[in-house]
């Protein structure tokens, strides 16, 4: 009797002190992929009249994962929102028309809301109303690029990213436009400006081919390194090229095939894996390979209709769509693919798609490890430094770190590297460090060319280089290393050894950030406060 009173007591308090979850609480559970808790607080929510609420619950229901798809309920949703008054809420159901989520497909229907929520502000109905107008839909949308220029227009200058983005490629190509390579050169640059890897990408081509500006393969390969440094594929694929052929930087095949191989992990970039072949002594000519690269870069979507369902394809996954991916790897752990097992074993460890439990991803390491694979060693020596799934033990940490470096780990030479440089498992010793570290950046590892180039730029352990020093770090970061970018960013922004260009500095601290280098966040205020003239 006294418990329950206790506890009914202790809810009530709860109750009365804690305040219900709101939206930003869906939204951070949506980012840790918790999507029934994300849905179940945006439901009770929109229950209570937050119109807001239930629009983020309709696109859900609209355009979600399949298992929580409810167009009729979406529809009704974004119905009472739009009558609130949310412009987003006109241009989501102007996307259900347009690509018949629930309703016909009626692309006429569709720009109308766009236009509503666009003369209301909305960029993203700007953007879907000009995408539309600049080619038409069918017979339902009758082309008026000029039209479609003009709200293009209008959603770059709100912010929209995408649209900057195609109102570059329509100039460049000649698409609803005068072919205008000036005016193309303007967005790209703008998109840059941001950070954007498909206007960098597309700027390094113009340079490449010498169009709207004088050919020139450095400009070029430093707009590939940014782009590939976002995450573009097709990029890392033409620094690859610029290094085994020497455009725009000394000719490098070991460097290019990194970057093929970094490429190559895209199914689409079947050029990159030709020439990686062809780097290990197959016949080819990489003159002819690199022709193969599609000429010029552009949006991923051609339409507003690929754009809506490109979006839809993004979307969370559901527990259902999980549990069956999970089922998946699961069943190919236990025929012996060991690919699915390191990688059930991550997501074991990390707690994605499954709850984190280290007990089985130790389990499933150890399995890989036991067939000799290398990255599986070096992660059983990081969870024996931190004590997860097994006691924490430095020697046995240390132990699988070496051995997974005898295998050819590269990751693991730098994590040895760093280890002896900064006296994480005894007293420094440098020769062993940059020992480990040369290894390690000769090995591809992106850390360990981040930490042997950041040597070489302080020149404290080592003669300052600067040249090799930038030279290393531009590589770890067209590779994708967040801390390299960070650095560079600092570098550009500090303007020590090298001419200061805050604008540099800003778009790789942006890339940093968005890489997982939280620790840049201030700099990067900094910067855009000093390039805005309030510092």
């Amino acid at each position: 009797m006294m418990a329950t009173l206790l506890f009914n007591v202790v809810e009530a308090v709860k109750k009365a002190v804690l305040p219900a979850p709101g939206i930003p609480d869906a939204e951070a559970a949506m980012m840790r992929g918790d999507m029934p808790r994300a849905i179940a607080i945006l439901r009770r929510l929109s229950d209570q009249g937050n119109p807001e609420a239930g629009r983020m619950l309709a696109v859900q229901y609209a355009f979600g994962d399949l298992e929580f798809r409810d167009p009729d309920e979406a529809l009704r949703l974004f119905r009472i929102a739009a009558e609130a008054g949310s412009a987003k809420a006109m241009v989501h159901i102007g996307e259900m028309h347009h690509v018949g989520r629930g309703v016909p497909e009626d692309p006429a229907v569709a720009i109308a809301f766009y236009r509503r929520a666009a003369e209301r502000g909305e960029g993203l109905g700007a953007f879907l109303l000009g995408l539309t107008l600049v080619d038409g839909d069918a017979d339902a949308v009758a082309a008026d690029p000029a039209e479609g220029v003009v709200w293009l227009r209008r959603a770059a200058e709100d912010g929209g990213a995408d649209a900057t983005l195609m109102l570059g490629t329509l100039y460049r190509d000649g698409r609803g436009v005068d072919r205008d390579y000036q005016e193309a050169l303007l967005f790209f640059r703008a998109g840059a400006a941001e950070a954007n890897e498909t206007c960098e990408h597309a700027l390094g081509a113009l340079y490449d081919a010498g169009l709207g500006v004088e050919q020139d393969s450095a400009e070029a390969f430093r707009w590939y390194v940014r782009a590939a440094a976002g995450g573009d594929p097709d990029a890392a694929a033409r620094v690859g090229f610029c290094y085994a052929l020497g455009r725009g930087v000394p000719q490098d095949r070991h460097v290019a095939a990194f970057y093929f191989e970094a490429a190559a992990g895209d199914d689409d970039c079947a050029p990159a894996r030709a020439a990686l072949q062809v780097l290990r002594g197959e016949p080819g000519d990489l003159d002819e390979l690199r022709g193969r690269l599609s000429d010029m870069p552009g949006p991923p979507f051609e339409s507003a209709r690929a754009f809506i369902e490109g979006v839809t394809m993004a979307s969370p996954l559901g527990p259902v769509t999980r549990e069956t991916g999970i089922g998946y790897f699961t069943k190919e752990s236990e025929e012996g693919n060991l690919e699915a097992t390191f990688l059930l074993a991550m997501l074991y460890d990390e707690g994605r798609m499954v709850p984190e439990d280290p007990d089985v991803a130790m389990r499933l390491l150890r399995r890989c490890a036991e067939a000799g694979d290398a990255n599986a060693e070096r992660s059983i020596g990081i969870m024996y430094q931190h004590g997860r799934g097994v006691r924490a033990d430095e020697a046995e940490a240390l132990r699988w770190r070496k051995r997974a470096a005898e295998h050819g780990s590269a990751e693991a030479m730098a994590d040895l590297g760093a280890m002896h440089l900064y006296g994480e498992d005894g007293p420094i010793d440098v020769e062993a460090a940059l020992d480990w570290l040369s290894k390690a950046a000769d090995a591809g590892s992106g850390r360990g060319m981040t930490i042997l180039g950041q040597q070489y730029v302080l020149g404290r352990i080592v003669p300052q280089d600067l040249p090799r020093g930038l030279d290393l770090l531009q590589r770890a970061a067209g590779l994708g290393d967040a801390r390299a970018m960070g650095l560079l960013g600092v570098i550009c922004a500090d303007g020590k050894g090298v001419e200061q260009d805050l604008a540099s500095a800003e778009i790789w601290l942006i890339k940093a950030l968005r890489a997982g280098a939280d620790d840049v966040e201030q700099l990067l205020e900094d910067v855009r406060a000093e390039r805005a003239g309030c510092i």
